[in-house]
């Protein structure tokens, strides 16, 4: 049978089923008894013209008696195309038998996605993680958040199971929009308790509150597949021999391995030392640092929404802002934008301070924050210095917010309107970051390319969004985590390091990915790499 994808179906946000059947009738022409089914597979809040809609996407299944009536007219509509071939989360297996384990580093998307992987077709994997499981790792956060509590090394909001994007939006969408495999990955996180309605919006998001309960569901079922996974495990060390690596040093003890997927966090800054210093390729990479805006959420959702803000079927609003040109080159653009939501300390050492966006799945907080961020090419932060000068560049922006801001985790914070038109006037902020804020000038703690473009890019996001750059919106630093400043460089066919066989660096931490989803998919092709060469384990 025959099915269509029909694309920018307009219909009510306050209507159901029957507004899209009548929608896609209406674009094909056809009859109600003509279609043996109409299913929504996307959606996306359209609030361009005044009103607010739902911009859908459909798919449709025509009766076989009337296909060869229909199907030779449809080359001459516009936005209609085929459902795409969704390929099933299985590849071809190798011959070569494994000298030893197929070792994961990293409980990420990207490790985790590996190994599930691995695990359903006989591998066997073992999964090492340093932080700590998802449950030990909420409670810790949820102190040290909330009550002061202390910053634990091993279970922070960078290190644990399901890595740094469990604790944020929980965004689940991707430019990697073409990956045959995206769907498959969407459909692994309702399988294990997400929403069904991650696979229909748009942009996609689960929240904290939903993505760890699924992040431990998956690493169960990858468990019962045959995989080992352990917490509290650091990767010490890697033993490399003729170009090629023999064995992980996992706490002191000596893994023998024939593979070693690499997916560790942008954050695991000791683990970039370990591997440059064993002679692993690494490159210098460009990557984000800026800072996080807040607003009241009734601010974000009039400005988008208008007289339609607080009606119950839209939510909280969002907002995607980009200011090209900027005086110092490139542009500003909001990162990460996290409706309803809170602003926290993403940190995992003491004396650095590094802010991000959380929600929750309601997204039901009275503010809403994102990064507003500008890139860093490896030429101005002095890559001369080698492959691990974007750390020591993060490092030292890092230190100085946490030192500003007086310690203990204290964010450095400013009123917009204060920061761009170059004022001080020092008074308490009210805000959502749970450990306190201090008035402070924030040009003196910035790099002057990010200071030159927010003065130049917060007017203009203030004319798409009038209020944007008042007192409304309160800038806190420093963010400096949005992407890895390091790659962990590979061969794009077998996905191997450059320069050391069966190391293969995948994910957000080795500089391929951006993202929960760009981290799982580019985790399923390592493990269909190892796949494809190794025999399964007996």
């Amino acid at each position: 049978m025959k099915k269509l994808r029909l694309y920018n179906l307009m219909v009510p946000i306050d209507s159901g089923d029957k507004a899209l059947y009548r929608a896609a009738l209406r674009r094909l022409g056809l009859q109600r008894e003509h279609v043996r089914s109409i299913t929504l597979t996307k959606r996306a809040i359209d609030a361009r013209k005044g009103r607010v809609e739902y911009n859908c996407t459909a798919d449709v299944e025509i009766e076989p008696r009337y296909e060869d009536d229909y199907l030779h007219r449809w080359d001459d509509f516009r936005n209609i195309g085929e459902v795409p071939h969704l390929p099933p989360l299985e590849f071809p297996k190798g011959k070569e038998q494994p000298r030893g384990r197929i070792v994961i580093v990293g409980s990420g998307p990207a490790g985790l996605f590996a190994a599930f992987v691995l695990a359903k077709q006989g591998y066997r994997p073992l999964l090492v993680e340093r932080g700590a499981p998802a449950d030990s790792r909420l409670r810790s956060i949820g102190k040290f958040n909330n009550a002061g509590g202390p910053l634990l090394a091993d279970a922070n909001a960078m290190f644990g199971e399901g890595g740094a994007g469990t604790f944020s939006d929980g965004k689940l969408y991707t430019r990697k929009n073409k990956d045959p495999h995206l769907v498959n990955v969407l459909k692994l996180f309702v399988e294990y308790g997400a929403s069904p309605d991650i696979l229909i919006d748009a942009a996609p998001h689960i929240g904290t509150d939903q993505l760890a309960p699924v992040v431990v569901a998956m690493r169960k079922a990858t468990e019962a597949a045959g995989a080992e996974i352990r917490f509290h495990a650091r990767l010490d060390n890697l033993e490399i021999e003729a170009g090629e690596v023999r064995a992980a040093i996992v706490n002191g003890e000596r893994i023998e391995c024939a593979a070693c997927i690499v997916a560790i966090g942008h954050s695991a800054r000791d683990t970039y030392d370990m591997l440059n210093e064993r002679g692993v390729s690494l490159e210098a990479r460009p990557f984000q640092l800026g800072v996080r805006i807040e607003h009241p959420q009734t601010f974000i959702d009039e400005a988008q929404y208008g007289r339609h803000a607080g009606e119950g079927l839209l939510g909280a609003a969002e907002y995607f802002l980009t200011c090209s040109n900027i005086p110092t080159g490139g542009e500003i653009h909001s990162f990460c934008m996290c409706p309803g939501g809170v602003i926290i300390p993403a940190v995992h050492s003491e004396g650095e301070l590094n802010t991000n966006g959380m929600s929750f799945s309601l997204r039901n907080h009275k503010y809403g924050n994102a990064g507003l961020v500008a890139t860093f090419e490896p030429a101005e932060y002095g890559s001369d210095a080698g492959p691990l000068s974007g750390v020591r560049f993060q490092q030292y922006w890092e230190q100085l917010a946490y030192k500003t801001g007086g310690g203990d985790f204290v964010c450095p914070a400013q009123p917009a309107d204060d920061f761009v038109y170059e004022r001080s006037k020092s008074r308490e902020l009210e805000g959502s970051y749970p450990r306190g804020r201090r008035y402070t000038d924030l040009a003196t703690i910035l790099p002057e390319k990010l200071v030159k473009g927010l003065r130049h890019a917060l007017p203009v996001f203030d004319r798409s969004m009038p209020g944007f750059a008042s007192g409304f919106g309160t800038l806190h630093a420093v963010e400096t985590r949005c992407s890895s400043p390091v790659r962990i460089t590979r061969n794009p066919e077998t996905r191997e390091s450059l320069n050391v066989k069966g190391l293969y660096p995948a994910g957000e931490g080795a500089g391929y990915a951006g993202g929960i989803v760009s981290a799982a998919l580019d985790g399923i092709h390592s493990a269909a790499a190892i796949i494809g060469r190794f025999a399964p384990v007996v």
